[in-house]
């Protein structure tokens, strides 16, 4: 029942904001905004790996579904489409050189993926992780990746994309994006080991200086 609610909500913004009465069309952008630009954000912070360029390709999302709202058929919802605007725009953003700070795009290739490792394999931290490491230095060895590798994760691992989809999106074969799979891990893996050796160095120093007070 409350699905049904959902999806009459979302049909009634999506007739407000394509309707020719301005007012009314305003009043419905806004609204759409403030619905969706904070998951919009977050995937923009996710791909581009700094508050900086997220803001700006999240702008521009806002920018491009004005732009294409009255062409928007309704057959997906406004997050998956607002989803795929987003990632076009990244991958747009990377290549012509938009992104302020982010990293160039990798330049793998299917015959880099010489080494023995599972697509499945996570390198997200595991629940038993502390919830601010988890956060904060997961985001920070994220941003560190190149923006190809980066956004190969974020499908992958966050929005759960096989590798053929992965692959389709980027305009690549799926033998790149193994090998960028498995550089992106190895990579996570290897900054996540530095951080949590940092976080458990500072947790001790913390509770040895809080013993001798």
């Amino acid at each position: 029942m409350a699905q049904i609610h959902s999806l009459n909500e979302e049909q009634s913004l999506l007739q407000r904001l394509q309707s020719s009465d301005t007012a009314l069309r305003n009043a419905a952008f806004r609204e759409f905004v403030q619905t969706h630009s904070q998951r919009v954000y977050a995937l923009a912070y996710k791909l581009s790996g700094n508050s900086d360029d997220a803001d700006d390709l999240t702008q521009e999302v806002f920018v491009r579904a004005v732009e294409a709202l009255r062409q928007f058929s309704g057959t997906s919802s406004l997050a998956t489409w607002l989803h795929r605007i987003t990632l076009n725009l990244h991958i747009d953003f990377t290549r012509s050189g938009r992104y302020r700070y982010s990293a160039a795009w990798d330049d793998a290739r299917d015959n880099d993926a010489t080494e023995t490792w599972t697509t499945n394999a996570s390198p997200l931290p595991d629940a038993s992780t502390h919830a601010a490491f988890q956060q904060e230095h997961f985001q920070r060895a994220l941003s560190m990746l190149s923006a190809q590798q980066r956004t190969v994760v974020v499908l992958r691992f966050m929005h759960e994309y096989s590798l053929e989809e992965i692959a389709q999106e980027l305009g690549v074969s799926v033998g790149t994006i193994k090998t960028l799979v498995f550089r992106a891990v190895r990579s996570l893996r290897e900054a996540l080991r530095l951080y949590r050796q940092e976080f458990s160095s500072s947790h001790s120093s913390l509770n040895d200086h809080e013993s001798q007070a």
